[in-house]
């Protein structure tokens, strides 16, 4: 892979990731292989989905940290607020049986 088409799908991801956190995916999704390499095309696809997550960045950490290959908001699940409460946060989802 050239240096300038290294550069063009880097810019793929411009305005959504960092440049740092951009040249990370590039590099992970290069690692994963050569089938899993991202081209000008598929860089922009993986661009779109990490735009619809709430943080485009954290997005792409937790896709590399797991190990997939793309990502969508989906399948990134929110983080448990506490209540301040231990006894209520452990119960938090919990359903009681139904009566009959």
């Amino acid at each position: 892979m050239s240096l300038s088409h290294t550069f063009s799908i880097i810019d793929a991801f411009a305005g959504v990731l960092t440049e740092e956190t951009a040249k990370e995916v590039v590099a992970y999704r290069s690692r994963m292989g050569r089938r899993y390499a991202l081209t000008e095309r598929s860089a922009k696809m993986l661009a779109r989905q990490l735009a619809r997550c709430p943080d485009p960045d954290a997005a792409a950490e937790e896709m590399i940290v797991r190990g997939w290959q793309s990502i969508k908001p989906e399948w990134l699940k929110p983080e448990k607020q506490s209540t301040g409460n231990p006894m209520m946060d452990a119960m938090a989802g919990f359903e009681w049986p139904a009566r009959h």
